[in-house]
C-alpha cells in the first residue's frame, strides 16, 4: 500500500515549507512508526478488556447481573480506547 514512500522516499522539509530532497531511510522510518502505531491501538483495545475480565472473574468481582456486565463490557471498551490512541500517538518521538 505504501510502496511508493519505501522505494522512492519521502520529501523531507523543513518548518517553511523548503524542500531539501527526498530520502528513503526517512520513508522506512514514517512506515514503521506508521505500522507500530496502528498495531498499540488494536493490541489495547482486544487484550485490555479481556485481561480486565479475566482478572475480574479470578477475583469474584463480575457483576451476577447480565445487564451490569454489558455495561461493564461497554465501559471497560470505552476506556481501552479512550487509553489506547494516546498512547499510540506518545509511542512516537
Amino acid at each position: 500500500m505504501r510502496n511508493k514512500e519505501l522505494n522512492e522516499g519521502i520529501t523531507i522539509t523543513d518548518i517553511d515549507g523548503k524542500e531539501y530532497g527526498k530520502s528513503v531511510e526517512t520513508g522506512k522510518l514514517a512506515l514503521m512508526q506508521t505500522v507500530s502505531s496502528r498495531m498499540i491501538i488494536p493490541f489495547v483495545v482486544m487484550f485490555g478488556p479481556a485481561l480486565v475480565l479475566a482478572f475480574m472473574k479470578l477475583w469474584g468481582l463480575t457483576p451476577r447481573n447480565k445487564l451490569a456486565g454489558v455495561f461493564l463490557e461497554v465501559f471497560l471498551c470505552a476506556g481501552a480506547l479512550t487509553v489506547s490512541l494516546p498512547c499510540a500517538i506518545a509511542a512516537l518521538p
